[in-house]
Parts: C-alpha cells; sequence; structure tokens
C-alpha cells in the first residue's frame, strides 16, 4: 500500500505506512526495507535531514541484515560441512561393512571348502579301509574253502592211508600165517 501511494506521489500518506511498518518489524530485512522507503519518501518531500536520520538507520538496519547473512552463511556452511563429513564417514562405515561382508564370506566358503575336503578325505580312507576288509574278508574266505578243501583231502588221504595201513595189516597177517 505504501509503495501504490508512493508511486501516486500521496508521500505523507506512504511515509504513514512505511513508518508504522518500521516501527513494527519484527525482523532487520523489514526495517531495512521501510527504512529506504522512508528516507526515499523525505528525499522526494525535500526534508533532508530526516532523509538523512533514515539512511544512517537504513545502513545500520542493512549492516544487520548483512551481519546475519553472514552469520547464516557461515551457520550454513558449518552445517554443509558436517553433512558431508557425516554422509562421508557413512559411505566409509558402508564401505568397511560391505568388505567385512565380504571377508565374511570368503571365509565362510574357505571354511566350507576345508569342511568338505576333510569329509572326501575321511570318505575316501574309510571306503580304502572298507575294501581292505572286504578284500580281507575274501581272501580269509578263500583261504577258509583251501583250507576246508584240504582238510577234506587230508581226511580222505588219511582214510586211504588207514586203508593202506589196514591193508597192509592184513597183508602183513597173511603173510605170516603162510610163513
Amino acid at each position: 500500500i505504501g509503495v501504490y501511494h508512493k508511486d501516486q506521489n500521496n508521500v505523507d500518506s506512504a511515509l504513514y505506512y512505511f513508518i508504522h511498518r518500521y516501527e513494527n518489524a519484527d525482523n532487520w530485512v523489514s526495517k531495512c526495507d521501510a527504512a529506504s522507503q522512508i528516507m526515499e519518501c523525505y528525499h522526494m518531500k525535500g526534508d533532508y535531514a530526516k532523509a538523512a536520520d533514515y539512511a544512517m538507520k537504513f545502513r545500520q538496519a542493512n549492516d544487520s541484515v548483512i551481519a546475519e547473512r553472514s552469520f547464516d552463511l557461515t551457520r550454513n556452511a558449518q552445517a554443509e560441512y558436517r553433512y558431508n563429513r557425516d554422509r562421508e564417514k557413512e559411505a566409509q562405515i558402508k564401505l568397511d561393512a560391505m568388505k567385512m561382508q565380504r571377508w565374511l564370506l570368503i571365509a565362510t566358503i574357505v571354511f566350507m571348502m576345508v569342511i568338505a575336503s576333510g569329509y572326501i578325505y575321511y570318505m575316501r580312507k574309510r571306503k580304502r579301509l572298507e575294501e581292505r576288509i572286504v578284500k580281507g574278508n575274501f581272501r580269509f574266505s578263500q583261504l577258509r574253502k583251501e583250507m576246508e578243501e584240504k582238510e577234506a583231502k587230508y581226511a580222505e588221504m588219511d582214510a586211504e592211508v588207514e586203508a593202506i595201513n589196514v591193508d597192509a595189516e592184513k597183508i602183513d597177517l597173511s603173510e605170516e600165517k603162510l610163513f
């Protein structure tokens, strides 16, 4: 409304709105804008003393705005630095976690391979032992059969020898009778 009145050359009405805004401003930016407009209005009216007074107020408000913006920029820069630093830390933590997962996976695979190798070695050794036992049992059964056959043969031979001895005794007895 004040700018409209100023553009319509209703300087007193414009001054009323701008002074009201300057006195009720809640931040330095509003005070700076209002002081600038008041300074221009007094300059248009030709009241250079009040224009100079509001020029000083404008300068003070502007310095405060610049200081506040510098503080905000510094605070934002610090916040951005912290954000980037935290993001880098988070990325490093994720990278470390991925490395740890990779090493864990490798360790698990190696462990499984060692277990599988041990199991294969055990099964081969067991199979060889079983083969030796089976071969031994087979050889033992063959030897037992051979022994039984030889025992049967020896028993048969003993029977034949005994039969021959009995026949020899009979022959001896018959020869003795003959003489």
